[in-house]
């Protein structure tokens, strides 16, 4: 969706992200994650050489002009503050391939370009809360029994997806401010 955007909105060509392996365990989303750009990050990894290599990857890849969408997302209080998280994470890629950029005198620009998105219907809310809890309070949250997914749960979803109203705002930041926004 945001590549979309992105692409119908702004006029720039297709991106390359990080997407958690969440999303590559439901067959028809990993056919598409893997068809839109996508590159799988697994987020528990903490493993030194593994971050090195996924900052080196992207760093290569920004490097080599492609595009690259970073979402980093805000934690907890600070969502309703919306401030910005402190970590570095993978957009530290970008300021290495600038780097490299520079130190081999060539006068190619990394741009980054913030971007906001706001929305207010989310399907998978009830899992994300369960989620949340189960973080927040480990020994003391009773997990709520996990129910396989079954045909008419996943007609369900697809159901709701497309019967129920929600409008997802998209807001690209600058230097001077707004540079667009879409609904």
């Amino acid at each position: 969706m945001v590549g979309y955007a992105i692409d119908a909105n702004v006029g720039l060509p297709s991106f390359s992200y990080g997407a958690g392996l969440n999303l590559f365990n439901v067959e028809i989303m990993a056919y598409f994650m893997n068809r839109l750009g996508a590159f799988r990050v697994d987020r528990r990894k903490k493993n030194p050489i593994y971050l090195e290599c996924l900052k080196s990857m992207t760093g290569f890849s920004l490097y080599e002009g492609v595009n690259c969408i970073f979402f980093q997302v805000a934690q907890d209080q600070e969502v309703a503050k919306l401030k910005i998280n402190s970590k570095l994470g993978l957009i530290s890629s970008a300021i290495e391939a600038q780097r490299l950029h520079i130190e081999e005198n060539s006068t190619q620009k990394i741009f980054v370009v913030p971007l906001n998105i706001g929305y207010h219907f989310v399907l998978e809310g009830a899992h994300l809360i369960d989620q949340h809890l189960q973080a927040e309070y480990r020994e003391t949250y009773l997990r709520t029994r996990h129910i396989a997914p079954t045909i008419t749960s996943i007609f369900k979803f697809i159901k709701d997806l497309y019967t129920k109203e929600s409008e997802v705002y998209m807001s690209f930041w600058a230097s001077h401010g707004c540079i667009g926004e879409s609904g």
